[in-house]
């Protein structure tokens, strides 16, 4: 049987899936969940950063406190917090090829390379470059 591949959700996949899951197709909320039995759902930590300053910034509003929300949504089963470690930081600002400047995306595909993981998103920048070969990623 093969190995089952790790997965790392992009920080609006990450969000979607607990708030509104009905955005994500079938297919990839399966992939998700088989994925989770095995504990093989990555979640960079700037993802955390991330939804926080969503938060503050009102972009997103949940319906309880950010340090409640983000607490709750480690607890999701099968998922993992990846932390933010030294090679995902220097990986962060030496990506192979062309890829954009955002700090957030570029730890976020740093960590889904460092891990050999899937990256599930729907950011266009992302997926551009995962045709380029250098990350895995879907579009979810």
């Amino acid at each position: 049987m093969p190995e089952q591949e790790k997965i790392i959700l992009d920080t609006h996949i990450w969000i979607w899936l607990l708030e509104q899951p009905g955005i994500l197709s079938n297919t990839i909320i399966a992939k998700i969940n088989q994925a989770g039995r095995n504990k093989l759902v990555f979640i960079a930590a700037i993802s955390l950063w991330e939804v926080s300053l969503l938060a503050d910034k009102k972009r997103i509003i949940f319906k309880e406190d950010i340090l409640t929300w983000l607490n709750k949504a480690l607890l999701h089963p099968g998922v993992v917090l990846c932390p933010l470690t030294a090679d995902v930081a220097s990986q962060a600002y030496k990506l192979p090829g062309q890829f954009h400047g955002d700090p957030a995306d570029r730890m976020i595909v740093a960590t889904a390379k460092t891990e050999s993981a899937l990256l599930l998103t729907r950011d266009e920048e992302i997926l551009r470059y995962a045709k380029t070969g250098h990350i895995k990623a879907i579009l979810a």
